[in-house]
């Protein structure tokens, strides 16, 4: 690639230059909705750009173990998600996801990624087990995707390391699927977001002392009766998600106790005391119990004294990360952020701009899903207090957004897209939860009398079809705009061929690839269906914009 002198000053105060690449555009599609005018001319092939920084994002990840007893397996034709084909493969299509991010150079900067962020739902019903295959995979080394103690709850230790649900797959398959690996890692620092799943049982319910007890315990529920089914569908057209779920784990802890007279299906499975899940603070603690950089992956002491998930740091002068904790306190799958966060979020952005700093934002929840009320069913029938939350988006849009005052202070429905907006400093919101790529912009209304915006950029699953990360690079184009440049990596190979030698990492990752393509519930694209992929505006793009600080 080729390079450009970029003229510096030194640290001693003298002019000086450094050799910068020359960003290539042929792959990228620019979008320039935030910028005045045609930006047509500031596309100068050689233009002396300066890259800022380059990293890549992981999201939903939802590291299963398929044979916990808290899976809901029997759920799936009301939920369409409660099983996938390809969802005991996520170890090693994490491991591939790591193995690329420490390889992949950008080819818009002909850079290699210098950190790691995962944007929630890493875990998907926070088991110990599921947390620990997150950590080991991104740290390096061997990791166990096996669960359940053999010879335990009266089962008879035969060999096999797969009982779970099988759906008729290659039972040779299955047990290659749980069969230790050895692990690349990501190579890099890597920090750490929190998601639904990974602080509420099915990503929707509150953590209760129950659900420990029946997740470590030896009875999987496979099917429920038919009127057992009847009540828990009423349930979900009354309450939702949330009160199909509540009602379904309900059901499922009555028959495992009622067992072996229940006419509910039923399996014994051995224990684990491993699958307990993890109170929000046990779950950052996982974090300090690392081989990799740095310690805590983002969470730091006063989070697990504290209970709360967000945090902000540095990853480069002149650039500030913020990471929210978008999950609802009182339960529910989509996202709300309670007031106390609000507050210090206020104070992070005005700090970063009184120092200058770019600051791109990170939360599991798109702001259209950072809708949850709440007075959630879960809240209702625990008595808890109801905390003071704000949503993502202005029901009327952003153009009814209160202040345009960085330094106001916030107001109690004030939306996360005024505050972000209200501050120049932000240029991104980063985010996954929808399972799909997406990127659009949330630009300023001519009220603000402040140009430009910031983009939000949701990137697809690993669990889902397409199997994707973004690769992101944050350029300064030294002439007022500023580039994100965004590339998709993933298993995007042929999904009827395999990878490497059989059983390999990569021949593993390749198999989830072609069952989440053959998956009858997956957003591929085919038969004219939505994709996940996205639209090539979703894809590899260049976002222009501009430089709050020109």
């Amino acid at each position: 690639m080729a390079s450009l002198a970029f003229p510096v000053m030194t640290a001693a105060g003298g002019p000086g230059s450094v050799d910068i690449p020359v960003p290539s555009h042929d792959r990228y599609l620019l979008r320039t909705e935030l910028v005045d005018g045609d930006a047509a001319p500031l596309r100068d092939p050689t233009r002396p750009s300066r890259p800022l920084l380059t990293f890549t994002q992981f999201t939903d990840i939802h590291l299963i173990d398929e044979e916990s007893p808290l899976r809901t397996e029997f759920l799936d034709a009301m939920l369409g998600t409660a099983y996938r084909p390809q969802e005991g493969f996520g170890p090693q299509v994490l491991a591939w996801m790591a193995h690329l991010a420490g390889t992949t150079r950008s080819p818009f900067t002909g850079r290699p990624s210098e950190l790691v962020i995962t944007t929630g739902d890493s875990s998907d019903n926070s088991q110990r087990n599921e947390v620990r295959w997150l950590i080991d995979t991104m740290d390096g080394g061997t990791v166990d995707p096996d669960s359940g103690v053999p010879g335990t709850c009266g089962t008879t230790d035969d060999g096999h390391r797969y009982d779970g649900v099988d759906h008729g797959r290659d039972p040779a398959t299955l047990e290659l699927m749980n069969q230790p690996f050895v692990s690349e890692g990501v190579g890099q620092p890597w920090y750490a977001a929190f998601g639904n799943h990974d602080g509420l049982i099915s990503g929707n319910v509150p953590m209760l002392p129950e659900s420990a007890t029946f997740a470590v315990g030896c009875v999987k529920v496979l099917d429920l009766p038919p009127q057992d089914i009847a009540t828990i569908s009423d349930a979900g057209s009354l309450y939702g998600r949330d009160g199909l779920l509540q009602d379904a784990f309900d059901r499922m802890a009555h028959w495992a106790d009622e067992r072996p007279s229940a006419p509910a299906v039923v399996r014994l499975v051995p224990s684990d005391p491993d699958r307990r899940p993890l109170t929000r603070s046990e779950y950052m603690t996982e974090h300090f119990q690392t081989t990799g950089m740095p310690i805590g992956h983002g969470f730091r002491i006063d989070n697990l004294e504290s209970g709360h998930a967000w945090y902000s740091f540095a990853p480069a002068t002149g650039v500030r990360f913020v990471v929210l904790d978008t999950v609802a306190p009182t339960g529910g799958h989509n996202g709300a952020i309670v007031d106390e966060q609000f507050r210090w979020l206020q104070d992070q952005l005005v700090a970063a701009e009184r120092s200058r700093e770019l600051v791109l934002v990170f939360g599991h929840h798109t702001l259209r899903t950072i809708t949850q009320q709440p007075g959630t069913v879960f809240a209702t029938a625990a008595g808890v207090e109801l905390p003071l939350v704000h949503f993502g988006l202005p029901s009327g849009g952003v153009a009814t957004c209160a202040t345009w005052d960085p330094l106001a202070k916030p107001a109690r429905d004030e939306t996360l897209a005024c505050l972000l907006l209200r501050h120049p400093g932000v240029i991104a919101y980063v985010d996954g939860h929808e399972h799909r790529n997406l990127i659009g912009p949330i630009a300023r209304p001519p009220a603000a009398g402040i140009p430009g915006g910031l983009w939000e950029i949701t990137t697809a699953a690993h669990i889902d079809w397409p199997q994707q990360a973004r690769l992101l690079d944050l350029v300064d184009n030294g002439d007022g705009t500023l580039s994100i440049a965004a590339t998709s990596i993933g298993l995007m190979t042929d999904p009827k061929v395999r990878m490497g030698a059989e059983g390999s990492v990569e021949w593993l990752a390749s198999m989830s690839h072609s069952l989440a393509w053959d998956d009858p519930q997956g957003s591929t694209g085919r038969d004219g269906g939505p994709s996940a992929a996205g639209d090539p505006k979703d894809q590899d793009v260049e976002l222009l914009v501009p430089d709050p600080y020109r």
